[in-house]
């Protein structure tokens, strides 16, 4: 005869909780995901920091890649309509690890840093992620799960802008979240 034995344990509330490498809060506003990146960035920066002098420009970018950059592009795509105070920290670490690649100063421009690595900003490569996408789509290259989200609109009478390519723009309901969403969003960035 088998007993059973019940463990009755309390369940406690969270303010966040980790989701395939997301950490996701009640509001969805990602600031505890992206503070626990920019940490993760930050610590590996500060290695890189480190060993600079013992490396080459090329080798300092890869490793920057590996260790840094990896960290942020890690489901950047959720970082769409984010405001620039959200994502600030992250855009931080990136401008200071694209100062250490080039052996440049904390004072020299980051921007410049920057466009001489080919490094989008955090916000703009979000955006390029879901272009990349849509881009994707339209060309037939698309898992079936995101093609089955995007429909082409077809204009009703010919008009200037039916001559290019349009995305029917779905309602919704909730403007905090849903906005925010693949299927919204594509279609006002492209």
């Amino acid at each position: 005869m088998v007993s059973c034995i019940r463990m009755y344990a309390s369940v406690h509330r969270s303010d966040n909780v980790k989701l395939l490498g997301v950490y996701m809060d009640q509001s969805l506003n990602l600031k505890h995901h992206i503070s626990m990146k920019a940490r993760a960035s930050a610590l590996s920066m500060c290695y890189l920091k480190k060993i600079r002098k013992y490396l080459d420009k090329t080798t300092c970018l890869k490793l920057a890649n590996a260790m840094v950059f990896s960290h942020m592009a890690y489901c950047n795509g959720l970082f769409i309509n984010l405001p620039a105070s959200t994502l600030r920290p992250l855009q931080r670490i990136q401008n200071y690890t694209a100062k250490i690649i080039l052996g440049r100063t904390k004072y020299d421009s980051a921007s410049t840093a920057l466009k001489e690595l080919h490094i989008l900003p955090v916000s703009v490569r979000a955006d390029y992620e879901i272009l990349l996408l849509v881009f994707k789509f339209l060309h037939n290259l698309a898992p079936t799960y995101l093609s089955e989200l995007l429909e082409i609109k077809i204009p009703g009478r010919c008009t200037r802008s039916s001559k290019g390519i349009l995305l029917k723009i779905p309602f919704t309901s909730r403007k905090s979240f849903a906005d925010r969403s693949f299927r919204v969003e594509d279609t006002f960035i492209f």
